[in-house]
């Protein structure tokens, strides 16, 4: 979970949704959703893909048709090594 809230710390939310200015405020809202880490958010996301694929993998594998090479790359885009 550390991982996916560090992307609010590094991903540029009001860069990113820049394009939206013509937009409704509500619109304007649900992109900052969108793009943000919220944790409540990223559980009920996880539980629900437990629920139905029984793991993050299967549901890369299975719900969205990943390879495993594609998963790896994915890891190596989005997460930082601790080691």
């Amino acid at each position: 979970m550390k991982d996916y809230r560090l992307s609010n710390d590094y991903f540029n939310i009001p860069k990113a949704s820049r394009y939206a200015y013509k937009l409704p405020i509500n619109s304007q809202e649900a992109i900052t959703t969108i793009y943000s880490a919220k944790e409540d958010f990223l559980n009920a996301a996880k539980e629900q893909i437990d629920a139905e694929y029984g793991s993050v993998q299967a549901y890369l594998k299975k719900g969205i048709g990943l390879s495993a090479e594609e998963i790896e790359r994915l890891r190596s885009i989005l997460l930082i090594d601790n080691g």
